[in-house]
């Protein structure tokens, strides 16, 4: 910029400069590291941001589709929020806002919220009251309405051995322990989320 006078004496060349930017940022949200399941309404955000031009600068989040927005706050890697009270799948949406007050698009992640443990029984030989030999049967049933039933193991000792972790089943083969008299076994389920349920029977 320069101004001239009436006698045409021109002042020096004056200067100022601004950002022109017409790109929105990006970004990306991953919840607990895109575990697809978790037991607690705690979770932690990874997120990243990018913006060639002015810079990312806030951001802010909203649990499900008709939630309410947080607040802009300054961006970070990682970030840590509720989900709501509710067992299922939850999504976390997710927005950036670069220097020049541009709004990404609307990213997300979504997790299943499990905080219920599995349903089960056994039955030793059918519910029989007596056995005449220690390999019987059990008969099982398992059941998880949010994440699903992943495994089973046993135990005749009262919990302080295990038989390794396997796919649930509706019968199987076990050996009880040596000597006559009361026995019990117990029979643990784990959900895909982690959650764990016990449940015993005796002959």
């Amino acid at each position: 910029y320069e101004v001239k006078d009436k006698a045409s004496n021109i002042s020096e060349t004056l200067t100022d400069a601004i950002v022109l930017d017409r790109v929105t940022p990006a970004g990306t949200i991953k919840i607990n590291n895109d575990d697809p399941y978790t037991t607690s309404r705690t979770v932690t955000l990874t997120l990243t941001q990018s913006d060639a031009t002015s810079g990312p600068d806030q951001m802010r989040f909203k649990v499900g589709a008709s939630g309410t927005w947080t607040a802009w706050e300054t961006v970070a890697d990682t970030k840590t929020l509720d989900l709501d009270d509710t067992d299922g799948s939850q999504t976390v949406y997710y927005e950036v806002k670069d220097k020049a007050g541009l709004v990404s698009d609307t990213l997300s992640d979504s997790i299943i919220l499990d905080r219920v443990v599995p349903t089960g029984t056994i039955q030793i030989n059918s519910d029989d009251t007596y056995a005449t030999s220690r390999d019987v049967t059990l008969n099982l049933t398992a059941s998880d309405a949010t994440s699903g039933v992943d495994q089973m193991r046993f135990s005749t000792d009262g919990g302080s051995t295990w038989t390794d972790w396997e796919a649930p089943a509706a019968t199987k083969s076990l050996t009880l322990p040596v000597g006559d008299g009361t026995k019990e076994v117990q029979y643990q389920l784990r959900d895909k989320a982690g959650n764990l349920a016990a449940f015993t029977d005796t002959i």
